[in-house]
């Protein structure tokens, strides 16, 4: 018996944005989605695209698998972002979690910071261990010191508000990065436009955003709807060329405007001691003295 599986790539259109940039061709763009495929479980390639297992959507959001922008709301963070472009830590994951609090808080990420630095993801140097490594548990102590005294918790468990937690931030707990060149990590720069413009501190797109589809990355599987030659314009197909796309999503394309299949807001904690799905953890158990 194998895991239920959350993978799909059904209806995402590849190089969406390049293609109405006029940064790849109708052609490019064509076979590109012909010919991209998908994974099986064991993550071989395959020839068709990757298909959800729906029961698994449902479970991965309530779970909380699919990290919550109103959960995320209610923490102090500090992401701290090296360079790992080649590896799973992309730098845009930092503003995807960023998104997912602004668009369940009205647009205040006011809890959340990033440092990025150019060097690599875990500390190489002295100075980077100082500057960020050092900094960034200080800061946080700090930030958590200033929680437990502003917005004392009743219980262990008892939830504090967004609100709570960005009036208890410090006052150096402020976006920032350390451009590539300073390698002895000696000035903080706060100028967003001197980060974004540094090669290796760059947000880039993942591939699902370059189809079109939220910075948020928290659609596991896109509702389709029918291709319309009218939203590639300026682009524009031969006929062939529009038989070979519509062939290559002979269910429609993803419609980003609408939420992901089985999304839903997380009921966490979970227990899945009564198997796959989990159910909501029930109250804490009593104390007693043995």
């Amino acid at each position: 018996m194998r895991a239920r599986q959350t993978g799909d790539n059904v209806g995402i259109q590849y190089g969406l944005k390049a293609l109405l940039a006029g940064a790849i061709t109708p052609e490019e763009f064509v076979t590109l989605n012909e010919k991209i495929g998908g994974t099986d479980a064991d993550s071989n390639l395959t020839a068709a695209r990757s298909k959800a297992d729906l029961p698994a959507l449902d479970t991965a959001y309530r779970s909380g698998i699919v990290s919550s922008g109103k959960n995320l709301g209610k923490l102090p963070i500090i992401d701290s972002r090296g360079y790992d472009e080649q590896g799973i830590h992309y730098i845009w994951r930092s503003f995807s979690e960023r998104a997912r609090i602004d668009a369940a808080n009205g647009g205040n990420h006011g809890n959340q910071v990033i440092w990025r630095y150019g060097t690599g993801l875990l500390p190489a140097t002295a100075a980077q261990v100082a500057a960020v490594t050092l900094e960034s548990f200080l800061t946080m102590d700090t930030w958590l010191s200033n929680l437990l005294a502003s917005a004392p918790k009743a219980t262990l468990n008892s939830v504090r508000t967004q609100a709570q937690v960005i009036a208890a931030k410090p006052s150096d707990a402020f976006d920032l990065c350390y451009l590539t060149g300073d390698v002895t990590f000696s000035t903080p720069v706060t100028d967003m436009a001197l980060c974004d413009a540094d090669a290796r501190l760059m947000k880039h797109s993942s591939p699902r955003q370059v189809a079109g589809g939220p910075l948020t990355e928290n659609i596991l599987k896109c509702q389709l709807k029918p291709l319309n030659a009218a939203e590639y314009l300026p682009a524009t197909f031969s006929a062939t060329q529009l038989a070979r796309l519509n062939a290559a999503f002979p269910d429609g394309v993803c419609d980003w405007s609408k939420p992901g299949v089985g999304q839903q807001t997380a009921v966490s904690p979970l227990t899945f001691e009564n198997g796959p799905g989990g159910e909501p953890l029930g109250p804490p158990p009593p104390s007693t003295h043995l």
